[in-house]
């Protein structure tokens, strides 16, 4: 059905059709063919049977034109005029509508692939950012592992030192009680020769000798005793030092482990952080994506309205230039009328 009502070219073109089938075009076919209003296809084809009557007259008698025919052909022609030139105006104001919304469909095309181009520049800077830190991130994440492995193997030597420390102290202790059993099997020693001193100068005389040798021996006793003692008190000493050394060395391999316990917690950390800017990155590069595609389709958009108003621009050429061919014709027919 055609847009707009059925115009009289459209008419007279399916009568005409209708006629080379050899089918009688009555009002009512053509109606069954193009649609619209009954009332003004009976209109245009009255002037359709006119005009055949027209050319069926002049078929007959060439040379003689009749007045009536010159009046219906005058008249048709200027229904024909009309009618084209209503149908170009309606045609034209369409087909500069059509243009406008183009335009403007157009613009807005234009004006969104602009934005998403800021977008689009906006997100390759927050992903350059993005790397920037993921980088920053990666550095200090080396570092960490760095000082993490130090802590480690730091350690592991204070450890080694504290296990060395500790047999150490182990054997001097050792060493003290040896001398501790020692020094008392020196006391027993000692008492049963001042027992037995006395038991010898109880005897006497007799006995002078023996007890002067007791005596030594007593005094050579009580050297080793002291040397002992001196000893033994260097030993202690050594001991103290050592568990010192050792609770020192505990003390740092304390500490190692709680800076190894806080470079650990830093680097899950930094891991987490990293994790987290692989999928922030991961994100804006499917957004680009998904901008890209649409940039795209924008463009194939703005191509097909260029297109599409390349096209109406011609058919408004074609218009124009068949309303000229029309008026020449029209003047050409006026011209030999009064000739």
């Amino acid at each position: 059905m055609a847009k707009g009502g059925v115009t009289q070219s459209e008419v007279f073109r399916a009568a005409q059709d209708l006629l080379d089938e050899g089918i009688n075009p009555t009002d009512k076919r053509v109606h069954d063919i193009l649609g619209g209003s009954m009332t003004t296809i009976n209109k245009h084809m009255q002037s359709w049977r006119r005009l055949q009557q027209s050319k069926a007259a002049l078929m007959r008698d060439p040379d003689k034109l009749p007045t009536e025919l010159t009046d219906t052909v005058t008249a048709l022609w200027e229904a024909i005029k009309s009618s084209a030139l209503a149908d170009f105006e309606d045609s034209t104001a369409e087909q500069n509508q059509k243009i406008e919304a183009l335009s403007q469909a157009l613009e807005d095309s234009e004006a969104q692939n602009r934005s998403l181009a800021e977008i689009n520049t906006s997100l390759i800077a927050n992903l350059d950012d993005a790397k920037q830190q993921l980088d920053s991130m990666e550095k200090a994440l080396r570092k960490t592992e760095a000082l993490l492995s130090e802590s480690r193997q730091e350690s592991s030597t204070l450890k080694q030192d504290r296990d060395r420390l500790q047999k150490y102290s182990k054997e001097k202790d050792s060493q003290i009680s040896q001398l501790q059993e020692s020094l008392q099997g020196k006391d027993v020693q000692l008492g049963q020769l001042t027992e037995s001193v006395i038991q010898k100068t109880e005897q006497h005389a007799s006995a002078k000798g023996s007890c002067e040798r007791l005596q030594a021996e007593n005094q050579l006793l009580r050297k080793q005793n002291g040397d002992l003692q001196d000893k033994l008190r260097r030993t202690s000493s050594e001991c103290s030092s050592l568990s010192d050394k050792a609770r020192d060395m505990e003390s740092r391999l304390n500490s190692a482990l709680a800076h190894g316990a806080k470079a650990e917690s830093d680097l899950k950390y930094t891991q987490a952080l990293l994790d987290k800017t692989d999928k922030a990155v991961h994100i804006c590069s499917e957004q680009i994506t998904e901008l890209r595609e649409t940039v795209r389709s924008l463009q194939e958009d703005k191509s097909a309205l260029l297109d599409d108003k390349n096209s109406l621009i011609q058919e408004k050429t074609t218009l124009l230039a068949q309303v000229k061919e029309l008026s020449s014709t029209v003047f050409a027919y006026a011209s030999n009328k009064h000739l």
